[in-house]
């Protein structure tokens, strides 16, 4: 398959350390879900190889906001990787 391989990681906000368990949502241009998967001890999720085309991952944790990168693409064979270190805890008001 031509494509690209799509990594992913989440990291808390304000200590850059790896967030385990979340849910990462590999989306397409439309905002559909191609994959879901949880990340690991170390915030990473590799969602797997597509066809080049337009995607955003979306994580979300359980009492912290739900990030969602920009629409990214890559070329053919292209190795595509988004960090996300904006997982903040949700503050009551």
């Amino acid at each position: 398959m031509s494509g690209q391989t799509i990594w992913a990681r989440a990291l808390y906000g304000e200590t850059s350390q790896p967030v385990f368990g979340a849910l990462a949502h590999l989306l397409d241009a439309d905002g559909a879900t191609v994959r879901r998967m949880f990340t690991d001890e170390q915030g990473r999720v590799l969602f797997g190889t597509f066809e080049a085309t337009r995607h955003r991952v979306s994580v979300e944790m359980l009492g912290m906001a739900t990030e969602t990168t920009e629409l990214f693409d890559a070329q053919p064979g292209a190795i595509v990787r988004r960090e996300s270190s904006a997982c903040a805890p949700v503050r009551s008001r």
